[in-house]
C-alpha cells in the first residue's frame, strides 16, 4: 500500500527486526483471517486516543505499521473510528450511514464518504496529515502486478 501511494518502503533492516519479533510472538497455530470481516477500526481508535490524550506539541509524529494484518478495508475503518461517516447502499437503491465498524466486505457497497463531520475535522486540525507516517513491511500492488 505504501509503495502504491508513492511512499518509501521500510528499510530492510527494520523489516528483519519486525519479522523476528513477529515470529517470536506467533503461536504454532495457523490463524485464518477473512479480509471481508477484518477492519482497521482499532487503529483509528488508537489514533483517536492519542489525539485526545496528547497535544500536538507532545506528539511530533504518529507512526502506523501496516501490512500483513489481513485487513483490506482501504483504511476506511480507521478513518471511521476517527469520525468520518461512511455511507453504503442498501435495499431499493437507498443508502445508509454505516454504524458498525467498516470491514473489507463493505467496500463493494460504499456510496460516499463524509469527511466534514465535526469529529473528523477536529482530528485533522489537531494532527495534520504530514504528521502521520505509514510503515509497511510488505510490497503489494494496489490494482494488480
Amino acid at each position: 500500500m505504501a509503495e502504491a501511494c508513492g511512499l518509501p518502503l521500510v528499510d530492510q533492516r527494520l523489516k528483519e527486526i519486525n519479522d523476528l519479533n513477529i515470529s517470536r510472538s506467533k503461536s504454532s497455530e495457523k490463524i485464518h483471517k477473512d479480509p471481508r470481516t477484518t477492519t482497521s477500526y482499532g487503529t483509528g481508535q488508537v489514533m483517536s486516543y492519542i489525539a485526545k490524550k496528547y497535544t500536538p506539541a507532545q506528539v511530533e509524529r504518529i507512526y502506523i505499521g501496516i501490512g500483513g494484518s489481513s485487513t483490506n478495508d482501504a483504511g476506511l475503518g480507521a478513518l471511521q473510528a476517527l469520525g468520518m461517516d461512511i455511507y453504503v447502499k442498501c435495499d431499493n437503491n437507498r443508502e445508509r450511514r454505516l454504524a458498525d465498524p467498516f470491514t473489507g466486505g463493505h467496500l463493494k457497497d460504499v456510496t460516499r464518504l463524509d469527511l466534514n463531520t465535526a469529529a473528523f475535522k477536529a482530528f485533522r486540525e489537531r494532527f495534520p496529515g504530514q504528521n502521520i507516517i505509514l510503515l509497511c513491511d510488505v510490497s503489494n500492488p494496489l490494482l494488480g502486478p
